[in-house]
């Protein structure tokens, strides 16, 4: 984080952007949620007028939407991606201070348009990528590496590795390599392997059986998009996904590529890097003596409670801000 501090005294406020029910738009819940533990008021609701939503939209699209002469106070907004329908109506007169997933290279134009009008005095980025990229660019906005964060309250640790009955859990994005050697591999030792397909893309219904499924799992897949799909959004930008930390939370191994601001953010590498094309060692490994890595990931637990709850980056992200 950065150790920039404005000087100053203003009020603070957080928006409440409009959700769907997904599992995306519940992690920026869980972000507003902890901001406003943090005894910063909200404004808006998760369920505000349609019209807004869809004025939001139609405008965000145009263009022609900025931010209007500034309010004296500090509105705080999560966006998920380039959505600029959420600064409608509570960004428009506002010192806005903007939390933002998924800025990557592909949507730069986009971006840098969203920047230009709206013109926010704080800026924290989840990728360290977007945030070397962008801030010189940004010279009268305080730019900031703010990684993602988890709730932990709502991720459970499960049990010791040696107690669970699934090998591997592969969830959305999948490296096509990685599963094409890991299905085979685990296939012919009758492991069990929990994987999406066509038929069904959601492994796991509900939130509930999704914390069930990591509990019960040795170990989860984790690849950045710049592995798994080099030429899609993310570029050759690595980050650490929420992914990473639903793992880590419930105590269940990341196996893969763990990113170098992961490491950086945890002191450590909290999870084991495996040849995608090659990872027979490492699942026999999974497979025979899973508790072998026990103490890695009772030690990532601990270290992502002091590094990586929402709690934590919230009071990291408030340091930034002009308080009450």
């Amino acid at each position: 984080m950065s150790q920039l501090t404005p000087r100053g005294s203003s009020s603070i406020q957080i928006i409440r952007t409009r959700k769907a029910k997904t599992p995306q738009e519940a992690v920026v819940g869980d972000f507003e949620t902890a901001v406003i533990r943090a005894g910063v008021p909200p404004v808006g609701t998760e369920s505000s007028s349609w019209l807004f939503d869809l004025s939001g939209r139609i405008l965000g699209r145009s263009g022609v939407l900025r931010s209007l002469r500034p309010g004296t106070g500090v509105r705080l907004v999560g966006l998920m991606g380039c959505a600029e329908r959420q600064l409608v109506p509570y960004g428009l007169r506002s010192t806005l201070g903007l939390y933002v997933w998924d800025c990557w290279p592909s949507a730069e134009d986009r971006w840098a348009s969203l920047f230009r009008r709206w013109k926010p005095s704080f800026v924290f980025f989840t990728s360290s990528d977007a945030h070397r990229y962008w801030a010189p660019r940004l010279p009268h906005t305080l730019a900031t590496w703010a990684p993602e964060a988890i709730e932990p309250r709502r991720y459970p640790p499960g049990p010791d590795l040696r107690d669970r009955d699934a090998t591997l859990l592969e969830l959305g994005r999948r490296h096509d390599s990685f599963h094409s050697a890991a299905f085979e591999h685990l296939a012919k030792r009758r492991a069990r392997h929990t994987f999406s397909t066509p038929s069904r893309p959601f492994v796991f219904p509900d939130h509930p059986r999704l914390i069930a499924g990591l509990q019960n799992t040795v170990a989860m897949a984790c690849f950045p998009g710049s592995m798994s799909h080099p030429e899609g959004r993310t570029g050759h930008w690595e980050s650490m996904t929420h992914r990473y930390l639903e793992a880590i939370c419930t105590r269940t191994l990341v196996v893969g590529h763990i990113p170098p601001e992961m490491i950086d953010l945890f002191g450590f590498k909290p999870g084991i890097d495996v040849d995608p094309d090659q990872p027979g060692e490492l699942l026999d490994q999974l497979q025979s003596d899973p508790g072998q890595f026990q103490d890695l990931v009772n030690r990532a637990r601990k270290r992502l409670l002091e590094v990586a709850s929402w709690d934590v980056r919230v009071k990291e992200i408030l340091g930034c801000l002009p308080m009450y």
